[in-house]
């Protein structure tokens, strides 16, 4: 069992919420908007302040960007309503302002916050309906593992700066944080937080 005096980064946890979840990308100065009620994703150049681009991501609700470390690329999960809950990790080129892949992660997943891994050949994401995390190529465009989280409604997830480690907040009934390993196979440990518990960063 991995003990909590065995992590080595520092949590902190904050309580987030928005129309709009930004991430700004290295390459050419843009930044890319996940548009939530337009079901769309925006490139804004940011000498000019323009968006230069609007790609449909459906009317799955795109909730989270992300960009990869070198700025080329940014991801997005269809996130969806509750009536009709998405399941899809869409790829997008920022140079090329287009969507490059899609990867379906089947029923029951919804798919909530996607980061691209140190590697930059990986990408995490949650899938809130499932508990579990999903480990992805993004080369293959499939997953390669999935991981229980061991909490309920796993909603946002950050990486430690190797890329070893996941952390997980779920906002089920009793908020709690899932430290996940990524590189060995052991159960996760789960911390009891706040109710409702959302965003974290890692320091």
């Amino acid at each position: 069992m991995f003990r909590f005096e065995e992590m080595k980064a520092a949590l902190s946890v904050f309580v987030l919420c928005g129309i709009a979840a930004t991430a700004q990308a290295q390459q050419d100065g843009t930044l890319v908007v996940a548009n939530r009620s337009g079901g769309s994703v925006s490139l804004i150049d940011l000498p000019t302040g323009l968006e230069v681009a609007r790609l449909p991501i459906g009317p799955t609700i795109p909730h989270e960007a992300a960009v990869s470390p070198d700025g080329r690329y940014a991801l997005t999960g269809e996130y969806g309503p509750n009536s009709a809950p998405g399941r899809h990790i869409v790829l997008i080129d920022i140079v090329d302002a287009r969507i490059v892949g899609r990867l379906d992660l089947g029923p029951n997943t919804r798919p909530h916050t996607v980061l691209f891994h140190p590697d930059g050949q990986h990408a995490v994401s949650t899938m809130q309906d499932s508990d579990q995390i999903a480990l992805i190529d993004l080369t293959s465009m499939q997953v390669v593992k999935t991981y229980p989280t061991g909490g309920r409604e796993g909603h946002m997830v950050r990486l430690s700066p190797d890329g070893s480690t996941a952390y997980v907040t779920s906002r089920g009934a009793e908020g709690t944080l899932s430290v996940v390993s990524l590189d060995e196979d052991r159960a996760p440990v789960v911390i009891q937080t706040g109710r409702g518990a959302e965003g974290l960063s890692v320091t």
